[in-house]
């Protein structure tokens, strides 16, 4: 099996990292020896190794199992932890797995009622399947570069708090976060190789991810109590952001004279601050707490990037490019910003009346205002023969002044013996303001002109009760409704008169959206060896438009509901079967699947049913000697084909997967694992694309140390 260690520089510098932490480790407990007891007090080793061997599609086994399809391994856990004078303590964690760029180095240190230091870095990878769609009329399933896409996330932060009695409670944390890889994407580019049956998006794209986020959050908080007990805290915040990603699709590849690449370029740099403060006074023994808080954020973001076709993947931008075709657009030399500015202040008032009942209140008002410009060069193919690329100067600026209200009430009752009940209600009011103007930065004419009004009223209701029928029975159920009216006035609109193809969304006049939930539990210990539990889940969502001069519409309706039922079953001291079975039934109606003419069977009603089930159970064999297992199983058959008026979507999909697992005790401080693990996938929305089988062998060894 090729390629079983791979081992980057950065890769090289973590392993570097976790040696020279074991030296600062060891140099420590041998100082603190010479002037302070050092005991090491647990301890635990765990080192892995496990192999795939992959039939058919490897990226989608990774992506579905988050796991290398090469042989990986390294150490699996590493934990120890020392006592350190009267009152210290301090804990070393560990993990690097080669193979799977799977990382952890973490240092903590605490001296009990003074102050505490933690400090780490934590890297992991995940997977995509770089895969478009699949045509199944001919069969047309393109590929065009390496579908095996993985996007590494890493974390370092460091983190010391000062903890001494009578005195403030002090936090300073600094975190830096960074993705960098590659991923999927949905932004499917276009393909004429259909067998006749036209033009369909179904060609893969990929998203070029280079991003970092640099945290420090200092926050404080001190309790006086002079007549109440009161807090009081005060934090800041503040992030920067560095985003450098792009999009990369291709359109209408192997076909002579149209063959391009399109690759969109987006850039932000951000600057984020956030001021709060807070308070907690509680009175007669907290049978009343009334809660303040204030919060102050500034965002500064400025923005940039390009969309550019060409014969390849990140080329110059060329008016007259090869195989350009008319309406080809794109933008060059974008540059902008945003600037976001937030008020938040809260109210919150909890009352114990008696011992059995809770009341809670609270009120927030939010004041936002966002004002954002941004200028660049519109890029525009125009018609045959000439095929001439125009380019045209636009600045776009906005403005949105926004202010809410929120309010909330809860109940919550335990004065009957066995049984809990609760109420909630919540409501808000929006009113927002929205100014958006383009303008030909050319010619000096403003091209679009509009300004919104709008208004949300948002409420929601909410009741539950937990019973106990039985010692060995209990029953929860929840309720809730809730409901978002909005309604939008567009005072200025230059789009109306007349009709623009700009007109988007301006003809919206209203939305409402209306949400029903509602479930329930059951579980019972039918004997003291065997727990049941049953579950359903029920949800009704529909959303309402009004557009233009039409009448209201209802343009989508989904329902949902989801069964489940699960039993626990231990036949003896040592053995134990686990079982869980559920299955999801989710429908999605619009009117415009009635629609005829050329719209036929353009859009259909959507379904998304399917089956899940896992079974675990184990046994001790003796005293030295476990043996697990563990099965799963997943369905669905949602594909609908609609291939000759539209691309078919639905999934259809059958997964499996089973493992088997021996553990032997060696000693008292040692024990060696061998797992077989077996795992299928055959999928109809890829043709068969997608399908893997794969057998996986792990082999683990835990050493402690007394």
């Amino acid at each position: 099996m090729e390629d079983v260690v791979r081992l980057d520089l950065r890769h090289a510098v973590i392993l570097l990292a976790f040696a020279v932490a074991a030296v600062f480790v060891a140099m420590f407990v041998a100082v603190g020896a010479t002037y302070a007891e050092t005991e090491l007090i647990d301890s635990e080793i765990i080192v892995s190794a496990t192999g795939s061997l992959v039939h058919d599609d490897a990226s989608h086994f990774k992506q579905r199992q988050r796991v290398d399809d090469n042989a990986i391994g390294g150490l699996e856990k590493l934990y120890l932890e020392w006592l350190t004078g009267e009152d210290g303590t301090l804990r070393l964690q560990g993990r690097a797995i080669a193979g799977n760029n799977d990382y952890l180095l973490r240092l903590d240190y605490e001296a009990l009622d003074k102050a505490f230091v933690s400090g780490g870095y934590r890297e992991f990878r995940t997977w995509s399947d770089g895969a478009g769609g699949f045509f199944p009329p001919n069969g047309a399933f393109i590929t065009f570069f390496d579908q095996d896409l993985a996007l590494d996330r890493g974390q370092a932060w460091l983190e010391a708090g000062l903890r001494v009695p009578d005195l403030p409670e002090l936090t300073l944390r600094y975190d830096h976060f960074e993705r960098d890889g590659k991923k999927d994407s949905t932004s499917w580019g276009s393909t004429d190789l259909t067998g006749g049956l036209g033009r369909r998006a179904i060609v893969p794209t990929f998203l070029d991810i280079d991003e970092q986020r640099d945290i420090i959050n200092l926050r404080g908080s001190y309790i006086v109590a002079p007549l109440a007990d009161t807090e009081i805290g005060l934090g800041m915040r503040y992030e920067s952001t560095d985003v450098d990603n792009s999009r990369n699709i291709r359109q209408q590849p192997a076909q002579t004279g149209l063959d391009r690449f399109v690759t969109q370029r987006d850039t932000s740099n951000s600057d984020l601050y956030n001021l709060y403060a807070y308070s907690r006074t509680g009175f007669g023994e907290d049978r009343v707490v009334l809660s303040t808080a204030y919060s102050y954020t500034e965002l500064d973001n400025d923005l940039g990037g390009a969309r550019i076709y060409g014969a390849g993947f990140g080329v110059p931008f060329d008016p007259a490019s090869g195989n350009r075709q008319p309406f080809d657009r794109g933008f060059l030399g974008l540059s902008g910003s945003t600037k976001l500015r937030t008020h938040t202040g809260a109210l919150t008032l909890m009352v114990r009346p008696s011992d059995s009942l809770r009341v809670t209140a609270a009120v927030r008002a939010e004041a936002e205002d966002i004002n954002g410009v941004s200028a660049f060069s519109e890029t525009l193919v125009g018609f045959p023969p000439a095929l001439a690329t125009t380019q045209t100067p636009l600045t776009v600026a906005s403005a949105t002044d926004t202010t809410s209200y929120a309010e909330s009430l809860e109940l919550r009752y335990t004065g009957r013996r066995h049984l809990v009940v609760y109420a909630r209600g919540d409501w808000e009011q929006v009113d927002g303001s929205l100014r958006e103007v383009e303008t030909d930065a050319g010619a000096m004419v403003v091209d679009i002109q509009r300004d919104t009004d709008s208004e949300l009223i948002a409420q929601k209701y909410t009741a539950g009760t937990v019973w106990y029928p039985h010692r060995r029975v209990n029953v929860s159920g929840r309720f809730s409704y809730g409901m978002r009216d909005t309604d939008y006035r567009h005072t200025v609109d230059s789009t109306g008169v007349p009709l623009s193809s700009n007109r988007f969304p301006a003809f919206i006049r209203g939305l409402e959206v209306a949400e029903k939930k509602g479930n329930i539990r059951i579980a019972w210990r039918a004997l003291d060896s065997v727990r049941l539990t049953l579950r359903y889940d029920l949800m009704l969502s529909s959303v309402d438009n009004s557009s233009g001069t039409l009448t209201e519409v209802e343009s989508v309706e989904v329902r949902t509901g989801m069964l489940g039922a699960g039993v626990t079953w231990s036949p003896s001291p040592s053995s134990y079967v686990q079982g869980d079975v559920g299955y999801t039934s989710s429908s999605t109606d619009t009117p415009a699947d009635g629609l005829g003419g050329s719209a036929t069977a353009l859009v259909t009603d959507f379904d998304n049913d399917y089956w899940n089930a896992t079974l675990t159970a184990g046994v001790a064999l003796n005293e030295d000697t476990e043996l697990a297992g563990r099965y799963f199983f997943y369905r669905a058959s949602n594909y609908k084909n609609n291939s000759s008026t539209s691309q078919p979507f639905g999934s259809s999909a059958e997964e499996h997967g089973v493992s088997l697992g021996l553990n032997r005790k060696l000693s008292e401080t040692s024990s060696v694992g061998l797992r077989y693990g077996f795992f299928s996938n055959n999928e109809g929305l890829t043709g068969g694309n997608g399908d893997y089988n794969v057998s996986t062998v792990s082999l683990t060894m835990e050493v402690s140390f007394p």
